[in-house]
């Protein structure tokens, strides 16, 4: 009996510190969007996106090119809010639409030149903004936290959550 008392002891501690290490991940999760999103207002009127057009752009730097239905159902977004989107970034010259060469009623969606320069410099006021909050670590924390990071990495890897995650510049 106090064998399995000491079993069952053990398996709520390791729920309880699994559930603690997920808050904890939940609230990092949400702060760092916030960081993230704070960095990228930085960058001038003229080119500031919101998240979800930054996305699409992302989405297309990884894919090369792809149909509007296709980065609805990745975003999980209606066609016609995707449409709207393709739209806003159309006008301003980071995507440009091509007919399918296989299906002419299929239209592509591709990264221009401009919308490519524009995910760099999005990139670099992230990379900042992550660098300028590591500094307050130590070296070993550094290392431990990247340790942990690209152990995180290759579990969500495994899950098959690598598609939407890739950087745009990994390419």
């Amino acid at each position: 009996m106090e064998e399995n008392g000491k079993h069952a002891g053990a398996v709520l501690t390791r729920e309880s510190a699994d559930r603690s290490v997920a808050v904890v991940l939940d609230t990092v999760v949400a702060r760092l969007g916030s960081a993230l999103r704070h960095a990228l207002t930085e960058l001038d009127d003229t080119e500031r996106l919101t998240m979800p057009q930054l996305r699409c752009l992302q989405a297309l730097a990884v894919t090369g090119t792809a149909l509007t239905t296709q980065l609805a159902r990745k975003m999980e977004v209606a066609v016609p809010t995707m449409t709207g989107r393709i739209d806003g970034l159309v006008a301003r010259g980071f995507v440009e639409r091509h007919p399918d060469s296989e299906d002419r009623r299929q239209i592509q969606l591709v990264l221009t030149d401009a919308g490519r320069a524009h995910l760099v410099r999005c990139q670099e006021a992230t990379l900042n903004r992550l660098e300028g909050l590591l500094e307050n670590l130590q070296a070993d924390q550094r290392e431990r936290l990247g340790s942990v990071l690209q152990e995180v990495v290759s579990v969500l890897d495994q899950q098959g959550a690598t598609a939407s995650s890739q950087s745009y510049l990994d390419e």
